[in-house]
């Protein structure tokens, strides 16, 4: 399940997570166990953002990074925050985590995890395991 490490950090409005001004780790999760592949994680944001935030993908409870990304959120290209990864193997405990910096502005209206290219013995079991993407909103974890 995705889980926010420090209630201050955010708030829900409208359904989205709003997260202002506070330093730190505003979402973590989903701590699944996921097939080797291409990963791409999107983040979708609404209304007004700035600052900066850095987003990776980590793998063994957050001790192992697999990819990470800083975003300047006055810069963002389509109101989305995209990582990707290729992982050659199995991911145990599979999270996507979001630092902000002071300062930093945005609503999270959705999280998106998708594996493209998998190895086609992997496929049918990716499929079993989330559907065809992932996403998050206020409401909870949903498949696609």
């Amino acid at each position: 399940m995705w889980g926010i490490l420090k209630q201050h950090l955010h708030t829900r409005v409208d359904g989205v997570l709003r997260v202002t001004g506070q330093k730190g780790c505003a979402l973590f999760g989903p701590y699944i166990d996921l097939p080797a592949g291409h990963y791409t994680v999107t983040v979708i944001l609404s209304g007004k953002t700035s600052g900066r935030v850095r987003m990776d993908i980590s793998a063994d409870q957050g001790n192992r990074v697999i990819a990470a990304r800083d975003f300047n959120l006055s810069t963002t290209w389509k109101r989305k925050l995209v990582l990707c990864a290729d992982v050659a193997e199995d991911i145990s405990l599979f999270e996507v985590r979001l630092f902000t910096d002071t300062g930093a502005r945005l609503d999270i209206a959705a999280i998106r995890i998708t594996i493209t290219r998998p190895p086609l013995k992997m496929a049918t079991r990716f499929r079993a395991m989330l559907g065809k993407g992932m996403t998050y909103s206020g409401a909870g974890i949903t498949s696609a």
